[in-house]
């Protein structure tokens, strides 16, 4: 006598699906406190460096543009926070 033949199953390569989007979502849960800062600096990076080339375009040297993106970033952080603080 022959053995029935069994369809394949649909649901194992959903299930493979499935289980590896949760390991990498606990993977980037894990790896958060390392991954923020990076992050952070990448977006401030990329913020403020059209300014910053644009300074030295215009002939500004160096330190003065250097000097001139940091007061700019703590008047940004600055206003936020305050904004925050009053809203709070």
């Amino acid at each position: 006598m022959a053995s029935p033949i069994t369809p394949p199953s649909s649901l194992a390569p959903i299930l493979k699906v499935l289980a590896a989007v949760v390991v990498i979502l606990v993977g980037i849960h894990l790896a958060a406190p390392v991954l923020n800062p990076i992050l952070f600096a990448l977006v401030l990076s990329l913020l403020f460096g059209p300014l910053y080339t644009g300074l030295k375009r215009r002939g500004t040297p160096t330190p003065l543009a250097l000097l001139a993106m940091l007061v700019g970033l703590l008047l940004v952080f600055g206003l936020l926070f305050s904004l925050i603080g009053l809203s709070v």
